[in-house]
């Protein structure tokens, strides 16, 4: 039993042995042990060596001719080849690039965990590809003694880009068309892509603005892509109109713009665009207003809500030369004074720009304060107290939340989480504690303001990236990135009371009283609550009013600034 064990498994060990090696000397260099991409070089003799070695016991082990052989010699050098080429993309090309992409370092570091979501994240395409792996496997590999390495290392790597194109493409194991999301009662769809693609054709080009591109001028070029990548979604109840945020974090034809935010009338069906070939993560709004800053844009625009176009656009004020990536994630204006806060992700800042006047009234580098390391893994969400109007903010490497004094901006108190990446960060002034969802766990973390310690941890939804607090229920509603579901999850027992599907990477959640506002890859609805509790039959509380606020206040979207 052990030697059919030992013959079964063999081949698959021997093949990761190395890979496990170059993630090793990766960590090498991301902890600056090594600097010099000058051991590379030197430090890939080990791989051959072992090659050899592990070649030559493979030939002679399972049915390949002997180890002295032509056979052997071929096997080796393209095996070789193969270590050579895993080597260039596992290490010196992610070493080489992190040096001016810091995402690099993040994507390197936690690699095999985001491997295991990603394969989470498109669900039973997932078990059968990995069953067929097994098969092709134990039959070529086992049964007949060939290609060990590219069965072991290089199928494995082609299903995961499979994974990848599929999940990003149509939403993975969340996908669903519209007719199924509707199908449960309590759903209804309001507007999405086809509603999109027919204004956009519909020659009316005042109804489609454009924002500056990088040379600061108005763009000319209305060559147009649909993207379905959702961000965002807000409801107004003043003047009945809902408005959804798409990005897309690689546009490889710059000449080509795409919708970046739409509104829509709910009285006269009217749709109107703005469009860019810049990227948005995250907004912040105000009863009138609008915020938010494209990646690698000069400007942080503010839109007005009623007329839909860009009422204000201020400079940056950081530049390339001092700052090579500009990639804001985290919007929010001040409750009370005509400030923004704008937290960016690599080259770490949080910045203060004064909406009056267009200047930066300070920023801090939050790599020079220790605050994160290595440049890397910035400021992602920023959310203001109400009562006190300190900032608190979540960094990644290492996870922290920061308390930050806007007045003095400093930083008065900080705490690491034990989230190295959090998805979603909400407010609860009610009980005065941060609700943070972990983007390679599980765990949601309570987090109280008071005591600035963890309180409790939930169990939420891997890379969950919207959650709204719900007072009246005793609950926090999750909304499922790679799941495409909508839940409530029980404050006091852990537990969700129901769950429905709402459509691939959902990342839009707004929720007033009894009806939560969904924007998803299958597009934009309106969902009554009320009936989803009722059918539940786990009724929780008096049901709020259609002119209740929300609870939660959120660093993404703002939910509490109307």
């Amino acid at each position: 039993m052990a030697r059919a064990l030992a013959r079964l498994l063999l081949p698959l060990v021997s093949a990761w042995v190395p890979i496990a090696y170059f993630h090793a000397v990766f960590l090498l260099y991301y902890h600056k042990i090594l600097i010099s991409l000058g051991w590379a070089g030197p430090l890939f003799i080990p791989t051959v060596l072992y090659e050899t070695l592990a070649t030559r016991w493979f030939a002679k082990n399972y049915g390949e001719r002997r180890a002295s052989g032509t056979r052997f010699r071929g096997a080796f050098v393209a095996n070789v080849l193969m270590m050579a080429a895993g080597y260039c993309v596992l290490l010196i090309l992610p070493v080489y690039a992190m040096q001016t992409n810091p995402w690099f370092k993040f994507l390197g570091y936690f690699i095999w965990r985001l491997c295991y979501i990603l394969c989470r994240s498109v669900g039973i395409f997932a078990i059968i590809s990995i069953a067929w792996f097994l098969t092709i496997y134990i039959y070529i590999t086992i049964k007949n003694g060939k290609l060990r390495i590219f069965i072991s290392l290089g199928l494995p790597a082609i299903l995961l880009f499979i994974f990848f194109i599929f999940q990003l493409k149509t939403g993975g194991m969340g996908a669903a068309s519209v007719e199924s999301v509707i199908k449960k009662k309590g759903i209804e769809y309001i507007y999405g892509n086809h509603e999109i693609i027919e204004a956009l054709s519909s020659g009316n080009i005042e109804n489609h603005k454009c924002l500056a591109g990088m040379n600061g001028k108005e763009k000319k070029k209305y060559r147009i892509k649909i993207v379905k990548k959702p961000r965002s979604v807000i409801y107004s109840n003043s003047n009945q109109k809902i408005y959804s945020f798409y990005g897309a974090a690689w546009m490889p034809d710059m000449d080509t713009n795409y919708q970046i935010a739409v509104q829509f009338d709910l009285n006269t069906k009217k749709i109107e665009t703005l469009i860019s070939n810049r990227n948005i993560r995250n907004i912040g709004y105000s009863d009138k207003y609008i915020y938010f800053a494209p990646w690698y844009d000069f400007y942080i625009y503010e839109i007005d809500k009623r007329e839909f176009k860009i009422n204000k656009k201020i400079h940056r004020q950081i530049y390339d030369d001092e700052y090579d990536m500009w990639d804001p994630v985290a919007v929010t204006p001040d409750f009370t004074l005509p400030l923004i806060y704008v937290g960016t992700e690599f080259n770490p800042v949080i910045a203060c720009y004064n909406l009056e006047n267009g200047n930066m009234e300070w920023v801090i580098h939050l790599d020079k304060e220790g605050i994160v390391n290595n440049e890397s893994g910035g400021c992602t969400f920023i959310v203001q107290d109400p009562q006190t109007h300190l900032l608190y903010m979540h960094t990644e490497l290492p996870g922290k939340i920061v308390e930050l004094d806007p007045k003095q901006h400093k930083v008065l108190r900080s705490m690491e989480i034990g989230n190295s990446f959090c998805s979603f960060m909400t407010y609860n002034p009610a009980n005065r504690t941060f609700y943070l969802q972990s983007g390679l766990e599980n765990d949601l973390h309570a987090v109280s303001m008071d005591t600035f310690q963890k309180t409790r941890t939930y169990k939420g939804e891997y890379h969950a990236r919207r959650m709204q607090v719900d007072n009246r229920r005793g609950v926090i509603y999750v909304l499922g990135y790679f799941s495409g579901t909508l839940f409530p999850v029980d404050l006091k027992t852990g537990k969700r009371a129901w769950s429905i599907r709402v459509g691939g990477r959902p990342e839009g959640l707004d929720i007033h009283g009894s009806t939560a506002y969904v924007h998803s890859m299958s597009g934009v609805f309106r969902v009554d609550l009320d009936a989803l509790w009722e059918a539940s039959g786990k009724w929780q509380g008096p049901p709020p009013g259609p002119e209740d606020a929300p609870d939660g206040i959120s660093g993404k979207s703002g939910f509490a600034m109307r």
